[in-house]
């Protein structure tokens, strides 16, 4: 986690910093930084979506295996066959 947070950019890691671990309000972030709120809440969202991307498993062999009905429904994998059966 520490090295996810070192590979931000330094505004977004204060940002996170300010919000996150010392739990200040959008408001006092942007006093604090001398910001506008709205830049605070761009930074805010850029560094979690980096933060989720980077901390996130890599998750592509399981969706391939848990979701064969919805890959089909997409056109990724043929749909199944069925084979009709007679009395």
């Amino acid at each position: 986690m520490l090295n996810a947070l070192r590979r931000l950019p330094a505004r977004q890691r204060e940002v996170i910093s300010l919000r996150v671990f010392l739990d200040l309000d959008i408001e006092t972030t942007a006093r604090q930084l001398g910001i506008a709120p709205g830049t605070v809440r761009a930074h805010l969202s850029r560094a979690m979506t980096a933060l989720r991307g980077e901390l996130a498993p890599d998750t592509t062999a399981l969706r391939t295996e848990l979701a064969p009905a919805t890959r089909a429904r997409r056109g990724e994998l043929a749909p199944a066959t069925t084979t009709e059966i007679k009395p």
